[in-house]
């Protein structure tokens, strides 16, 4: 599970996008999409 902030952000990466993950927190972000299917 990650934070609001970070939900937020999710929100707004679209299906299959390229994420560059720059200073998000321990790479939470990422590790969420993947883990959704969100990106690759």
């Amino acid at each position: 599970m990650i934070s609001k902030r970070l939900e937020l952000v999710a929100s707004f990466v679209s299906q299959g996008a390229i994420l560059l993950d720059v200073g998000s927190d321990h790479a939470y972000l990422p590790i969420e999409l993947v883990e959704r299917g969100q990106i690759k």
